[in-house]
């Protein structure tokens, strides 16, 4: 889950300016560090200048990237490059970029012309074709960083409004640039005068230093992600995963109270440190009064229980997407000689949670998962575990929704971020193929429903939430 954020969080958002500051004539080579609270994990190199295609000027902005994180005590390495061509007014024209961690890697690649996103995503393998309607000025934004120089320099009271496609999670969204005043700040030995931008999306919250010129110098996302200009030699210079870049430990919830247990039945805890409007949601395995939450452990299902959902929800459930392929014949196939003969639908997702479960290996990887190439690699951790358990029961026809919140590790002692998925077999059945839970205990705290789009609503949560455990049976 951490893993996932760092494309979301470490280099986000970023989005080009409209004319008159912005310009296809320019040129620039940039070298900037990236730090997790203070210590420096890699670096990002963005090298931007004109081109002429179709006749017509354009800027070309190349990006490589390179970070070291430790994910439960393993060093972990992710490589981004990419580029992207822009029309003379910045609106994004072509894009082409690949995500590398270990064993697991996903090319996108596409255009955009008159509304539509045209685009191919590669993985495990397989082209799987992307679509979206969009606007015409659409820009390009999101973990990637491709557009980390373009920041525009706003002066402060100054607002602009931006649609951004995020290819990580192959979604357009608004986000709002704010000029918010003027700072004097150190920059390898010397005092730079810059201007502050804020940038908003959702509940999504970072800050860039510029330059007159509009050159971003420095960076600030949630959760202490930054990035500063520096040297190409300081840039490169080798970097360990320190205790820092532990994301899991760093950004986990340490309770007080009573110590929750693994396998619990039933959790009586209460919630502080988050706005009324982002206390987690009420279920029949999640109640709630005033700030006291009550989370219980998922039960058999009743037999002859109503199967039936509201049509949105069920097609919501029963979804097929890049990430989650349900419709693809190899998931298709895999899900049906999971099956077997068996009829009964929670039997099926039983089926389905023993494959998984012990068919793919438990290590904390970076990446963003798609159920083709979770099944390639045959390794992962709660995502990875997650997506290939939804892909393969709505293959079955099964309503499956993804959960992400929080659960208790007896190892670390803490509430980590994560995520299991939920059957629909006359009732919501909470599942965890990653811990080996054929019913999800009682310590799987609940945030939000979602798939990989959903997944940055957890930042509210972070570094904010705090747990006190009042009751374990």
């Amino acid at each position: 889950m951490m893993g996932l954020l760092v494309y979301h969080e470490v280099l986000l958002p970023r989005w080009h300016s409209a004319p008159p500051r912005s310009s296809a004539s320019a040129r620039r080579d940039v070298w900037m560090g990236i730090f997790v609270a203070q210590e420096r994990a890699g670096f990002l190199h963005l090298h931007s200048a004109p081109e002429l295609r179709h006749s017509m000027l354009s800027s070309r902005l190349d990006l490589t990237l390179k970070m070291s994180l430790s994910l439960m005590d393993r060093p972990t390495d992710l490589f981004v490059n990419g580029s992207a061509l822009r029309t003379h007014d910045g609106s994004l024209s072509e894009f082409d970029f690949t995500i590398q961690s270990g064993e697991h890697e996903m090319r996108v690649n596409g255009s955009v012309a008159e509304g539509q996103l045209s685009g191919i995503v590669r993985t495990a393998g397989e082209t799987l074709p992307l679509r979206l309607p969009v606007s015409d000025a659409l820009l390009l934004g999101g973990g990637a960083g491709m557009t980390a120089i373009d920041v525009p320099l706003l002066h402060p009271g100054e607002i602009l409004y931006v649609d951004s496609f995020d290819p990580t999670t192959m979604a357009v969204s608004k986000a709002k640039l704010t000029g918010v005043g003027e700072d004097t700040i150190a920059l390898a030995g010397e005092y730079v005068h810059t201007f502050i931008v804020d940038a908003s999306i959702g509940s999504i919250d970072s800050r860039a230093w510029l330059t007159a010129d509009g050159e971003v110098v420095r960076a600030e996302t949630p959760f202490g992600f930054s990035i500063q200009k520096m040297s190409p030699e300081e840039a490169l210079a080798p970097v360990q995963a320190g205790a820092s870049t532990n994301l899991i430990r760093s950004l986990a919830v340490r309770p007080a109270g009573k110590a929750p247990r693994r396998n619990t039945r039933l959790m009586k805890i209460r919630l502080s440190g988050v706005a009324e409007a982002d206390l987690p949601p009420v279920s029949d395995l999640q109640r709630r009064s005033g700030d006291v939450f009550e989370v219980a452990a998922s039960t058999l299902p009743e037999s002859g229980a109503d199967q039936t959902l509201p049509n949105q929800e069920r097609a919501d459930a029963l979804a097929s997407d890049v990430f989650v392929t349900a419709d693809h014949e190899k998931i298709q196939e895999l899900a049906q000689e999971i099956a077997g003969a068996d009829p009964d639908p929670w039997r099926q997702a039983q089926h389905v949670y023993m494959w998984v479960y012990t068919s793919i290996e438990k290590t904390s990887v970076i990446s963003v998962p798609n159920a083709l190439e979770v099944l390639r690699t045959r390794q992962g951790d709660c995502n990875e575990h997650t997506i290939l358990f939804t892909a393969l029961t709505r293959a079955l026809g099964i309503p499956t929704r993804i959960a992400i919140g929080l659960v208790w590790s007896d190892e670390m002692g803490i509430f980590g971020y994560h995520a299991w998925p939920e059957v629909f077999v006359g009732k919501w059945i909470a599942m965890d193929p990653t811990l080996g839970q054929p019913f999800a205990d009682a310590t799987h705290l609940k945030l939000l429903n979602g798939g990989i789009q959903e997944w940055t609503r957890l930042v509210p949560y972070i570094g904010r939430l705090e747990i006190e455990v009042l009751e374990v049976e």
